[in-house]
């Protein structure tokens, strides 16, 4: 959560000032998305990730996608 941007439509302001389809994701699932692509997990269908910075974070991946789950927090900590 950014303090003073809740409800602030970021995807539709992007894509008005960038002409390009766009979608916004939290650090850990970009950080797995990453890691299917081009890193570790690649040529994987199924990763689980957890991340440690200023809090514990998670993703899991099943079929190449991201399980988002009930209120967007599968995978959360």
């Amino acid at each position: 959560t950014i303090p003073g941007y809740i409800g602030v439509n970021f995807t539709a302001e992007i894509e008005k000032r960038c002409g390009l389809y766009t979608f916004v994701e939290n650090d850990v699932n970009c950080a797995a998305l990453g890691e299917l692509w081009k890193g570790q997990a690649k040529d994987k269908k199924n990763v689980v990730m957890v991340t440690i910075g200023t809090g514990i974070g998670g993703s899991i991946i099943v079929n190449g996608q991201i399980v988002n789950g009930f209120n967007y927090t599968a995978g959360e900590v």
